[in-house]
């Protein structure tokens, strides 16, 4: 996939893509954990199918909310 470069261009100071943008699920955990929840909760969300993290494979036919 690629990733568009930085829409404003600036002359003195050039925008960069400086990393891959991050995995769907990378960052589950962290944000469930800051909001509250615990990690009993947070696997019964995984185990669910509620919550991904990265290496989980989307069910068949299944693209997302925007596919």
């Amino acid at each position: 996939m690629a990733q568009p470069a930085p829409a404003p261009r600036f002359s003195r100071t050039p925008g960069a893509v400086s990393a891959p943008p991050a995995l769907v699920g990378e960052h589950s955990r962290e944000v469930l954990a800051e909001a509250g929840y615990g990690a009993d909760e947070i696997a019964r969300m995984e185990a669910d199918g509620v919550t991904s993290v990265p290496g989980d494979a989307p069910a068949a036919g299944d693209r997302g909310p925007l596919g």
